[in-house]
């Protein structure tokens, strides 16, 4: 009876696991629960049921849930994209409300400049008057994003105003960080915005922002306009060379001169106590002495050298450390805390 049953099944039509696809509505929950009966039923190896799964969950599902699994790092699987998109639905749900009621703003469009009049404030004593997005943006990561708004410079009769974020933003994890917006500013106006709990999307003519008109009172300066220049430099950089630890070891590219010059990529090695490079990159016109001391950790005893002459060691910002290296033979070029404490380098974790 069993052999029946069973040769009555294979015999049933099944539905292709490759046209199932989730609905537009649809929670990814259960579309990843129809398209996992289906392929289960079809397809008997572990291992290629799992590589299928999570191919035709990132292939099959809708647009939105698209854009939250492509924003995961790495090769997510199937229970992350499930809570990633589950997570995703319940904050849309819980602030549709809230949400929808703050999005109704007349549009601001390109003007010879009188902005803050016809931009009305929500009650009479207010200090500020709220600007609204000029499209849907997805905000994908925690890092900070640039928001174009539907406001456009001049603001009108010489005035400046702050941009800050609105209370009703910030309750959303919408996090508008402080700008500032000068009289002779003539472009569109944009937010700086993160938040920390992405992926998160901001319909158009959403009010993230207000602006908190003032008269300037700066009494020297110099005699040109902004324009619609906006994100200026403000001079060089204040973090220089950075890099996110991975499963690859942190490696960066230097000039050492002593005074011809040569580049060397090394790695970053925080347990040196000097630099030591490889006496295979170590030009043969460079005089070396024997070193009075061994150096521990490189696998074994090594015959180790030291610079007859100090090397300047420049890193890609142009700061300079001066050493006297150590060379030996090694397969990697370690930099070690002899330049990485002059450059002020630190190591830090992400609050």
């Amino acid at each position: 009876m069993a052999a029946l049953v069973q040769t009555i099944q294979l015999a049933t039509p099944q539905e292709s696991f490759a046209t199932i696809v989730q609905g537009v509505d649809e929670p990814f929950l259960c579309f990843a629960g129809r398209l996992t009966a289906a392929v289960e039923k079809q397809v008997s190896d572990p291992a290629a049921r799992k590589i299928m799964l999570q191919s035709l969950a990132r292939s099959n599902c809708n647009a939105v849930c698209k854009r939250i699994i492509e924003a995961l790092p790495g090769e997510p699987s199937m229970l992350e994209m499930v809570e990633a998109c589950a997570k995703f639905g319940k904050h849309n749900v819980e602030h549709e409300g809230e949400t929808h009621a703050d999005t109704n703003v007349s549009a601001s469009a390109p003007t010879d400049g009188d902005l803050l009049s016809r931009l009305a404030a929500s009650t009479r004593d207010s200090a500020g008057v709220d600007v609204c997005t000029a499209e849907s943006v997805v905000i994908d990561s925690d890092q900070v994003h640039k928001v174009p708004l539907d406001a456009f410079g001049p603001l009108g009769d010489g005035m400046s105003a702050f941009l800050m974020g609105r209370s009703s933003a910030t309750i959303q994890s919408i996090m508008v960080h402080l700008g500032l917006i000068d009289a002779d500013f003539s472009g569109q106006i944009h937010a700086m915005v993160s938040t920390p709990t992405p992926p998160l999307t901001i319909p158009k003519g959403t009010r993230i922002a207000q602006l908190v008109p003032f008269k300037s009172s700066v009494s020297r300066t110099e005699d040109r306009s902004r324009g619609d220049g906006s994100f200026g430099s403000t001079g060089p950089p204040q973090v220089r060379w950075t890099a996110v630890l991975t499963k690859d070891r942190p490696e960066t590219l230097w000039a050492c001169a002593t005074p011809s010059e040569i580049h060397l990529c090394g790695l970053l090695d925080t347990r040196a106590d000097v630099s030591i490079l490889s006496l295979a990159a170590w030009p043969l016109q460079w005089p070396l002495t024997l070193a009075k001391t061994s150096i521990a950790g490189l696998g074994g005893t090594k015959q180790c050298y030291v610079s007859q002459n100090p090397a300047a060691i420049t890193n890609l910002e142009g700061q300079t450390a001066i050493i006297w290296p150590h060379v030996t033979e090694i397969a990697q070029n370690l930099w070690g805390r002899d330049v990485l404490a002059v450059w002020g380098v630190r190591l830090g974790t992400k609050l």
